[in-house]
């Protein structure tokens, strides 16, 4: 019969984990950019906007704390050299939108939550005449039963 677990064991491959991100993303400028410049203009303005735009997501307050500038520069490369079909190219992208938490799976991976922002949600819902703005409330669409069987 094997051993009980011993209960004040620790983990080697312990986790850190969940972690909530901010719904409103990374407030402020981007870092510089750690990398050399492009090789032409036109490549050189996309990784700068891909640049700005990854350092206003809720990841990158992760990053930020990780201090992986490094990391997210090379994602903004070979991600704007895959939009040219080089196949080599787009995997290296893909592994690093995995390591950086840049899609769903990546996000469950790594227990990184990004709760939803429910002012804005309300506010949204208003906007566009969802119920909140039709005056309905939880009392209102709750009905008293007598538990008299009618049938």
């Amino acid at each position: 019969m094997p051993a009980a677990a011993n209960p004040n064991a620790r983990r080697r491959n312990a986790r850190i984990g969940p972690v909530d991100l901010p719904a409103h993303g990374r407030r402020g400028k981007a870092p510089a950019w750690p990398l050399s410049e492009a090789k032409d203009e036109a490549t050189g303005l996309r990784e700068t906007a891909l640049w700005a735009a990854l350092w206003a997501t809720p990841q990158a307050v992760a990053w930020e704390r990780m201090r992986s500038e490094r990391e997210v520069a090379m994602y903004v490369r070979w991600s704007i050299k895959a939009e040219s079909l080089d196949r080599d190219a787009a995997s290296e992208a893909r592994q690093l939108a995995d390591r950086l938490g840049l899609n769903p799976k990546a996000l469950r991976t790594l227990m990184w939550n990004i709760p939803g922002d429910e002012v804005a949600e309300q506010r949204n819902s208003r906007e566009q005449g969802g119920t909140a703005a039709k005056g309905t409330t939880r009392s209102r669409r709750i009905r008293a039963v007598d538990g008299v069987d009618t049938a």
